[in-house]
């Protein structure tokens, strides 16, 4: 993808390539989407807190769940449920580029919190009685509840994993961990378990549109310093290319989400797989080719 676009570009003289650039941005702007709708570049911390919000609303179901089994004499725990919901993980993740073991041990672990939060609520009803004052569900009803958010996490996981691998990325993400990891069932134990497991997250070799498509996201890596084509002003990044990719994005049908990157690390942060493109008035260069070739 990437590729097929610088190569054409080398061909066309430099004119031509601004008299397309023209004529592509006034087809955005005849489509009636140029600058509509301002966006913002996905930032480090905004993409782990992403992650650690997800993983607190699962584990805030367990309540729910907890009754269902209560008033049902359930057993907490469901082995052939718990290897679905594992397996299925692993099966979204393979082609978004998402290591197998990793997102295993993710899964397992949430396991493991929402058995814990469902005994120990179950050991105070034996106790005290039954006191759950929401409407009691069904399973078949809170399932689906769950599936999506393993879909929504995935997502996350993918988009954030440049982050994750990152040697600091436990120490410096413990209090945004202590913050946003409050529903019942966590403590600095699980929470710091919860850490580990995400540094953990590797990816594998995938092809770009496989991964596009697999996680619903084009991954664009943009300056924001470049107008009129990438332009961050107020917290709010606009800009001809911008709305080229969000055009891009969805004919591919995804969502493009805007990673910030420097003129200086464009290149390493392409290789490095922190985005899929890079757009922004980006120069065709005999080493940008050749990068862009290798995606």
């Amino acid at each position: 993808m990437i590729s097929m676009h610088l190569t054409t570009a080398t061909r066309m003289p430099a004119p031509v390539r601004f008299l397309v650039r023209v004529l592509v941005l006034a087809w955005v702007l005849s489509s009636g989407a140029a600058f509509a709708e301002p966006t913002q570049f996905v930032t480090d911390d905004a993409a782990v807190e992403r992650i650690l919000e997800l993983t607190d609303q699962r584990l805030a179901v367990m309540p729910a769940v907890a009754a269902v089994k209560w008033q049902t004499h359930a057993p907490i725990f469901d082995p052939p449920r718990e290897n679905a919901v594992i397996q299925r993980a692993q099966d979204l993740g393979a082609p978004m580029g998402l290591a197998s073991d990793p997102v295993k041990r993710l899964f397992e672990l949430q396991a493991r919190l929402a058995r814990e939060v469902q005994g120990t609520l179950h050991d105070e009803w034996k106790t005290h009685g039954f006191s759950y004052s929401e409407p009691v569900t069904t399973l078949a009803a809170l399932r689906p509840r769950l599936d999506g958010l393993t879909v929504d996490l995935l997502q996350a996981i993918y988009l954030a994993a440049p982050v994750l691998q990152r040697d600091d990325f436990e120490t410096r993400y413990t209090a945004l961990a202590q913050q946003r990891l409050h529903s019942a069932g966590w403590n600095d134990q699980n929470r710091r378990d919860l850490l580990d497991v995400l540094h953990s997250v590797r990816e594998t070799p995938v092809p770009a549109l496989q991964r596009i498509t697999s996680s619903g996201l084009l991954r664009v890596g943009a300056t924001g310093d470049y107008a009129p084509f990438s332009l961050e002003a107020n917290g709010s990044l606009t800009g001809s290319d911008i709305e080229l990719a969000r055009k891009l994005a969805e004919q591919l049908h995804a969502r493009a989400v805007f990673i910030h990157t420097a003129w200086s690390s464009m290149l390493d942060d392409l290789g490095r797989g922190a985005f899929d493109l890079a757009m922004g008035g980006v120069s065709v260069t005999p080493a940008r080719q050749a990068q862009g070739a290798r995606q």
